[in-house]
């Protein structure tokens, strides 16, 4: 999947104590997503790292290019873990 970093994104990851690296591995990596429009603008985005650390990305598009910037992530909370347990099992 195709995203961009804004400065306040990369703030809002690092605040919520996630790097960027991470983000991208739950993005872009060789394992499997959730994927759950939240409005027409908004994309949420369930993925694991290369640790099996499960995390949430939220994407926003752009008024400007159109295209997916990162507006937030953090470590995926319950209700993410239970949807994840109910499409994939026990796996990250």
């Amino acid at each position: 999947m195709r995203y961009s970093w804004s400065l306040e994104g990369l703030d809002q990851v690092r605040a919520q104590g996630l790097t960027p690296g991470e983000v991208h591995e739950a993005l872009a990596g060789p394992g499997r997503r959730l994927r759950q429009a939240i409005d027409g603008r908004t994309l949420r985005i369930v993925g694991s790292t290369a640790e099996s650390r499960l995390i949430e990305v939220w994407l926003r598009e752009s008024d400007e290019d159109h295209e997916w910037d990162v507006w937030i992530a953090f470590d995926a909370g319950s209700v993410a873990t239970a949807q994840w347990k109910n499409a994939f099992g026990g796996e990250q």
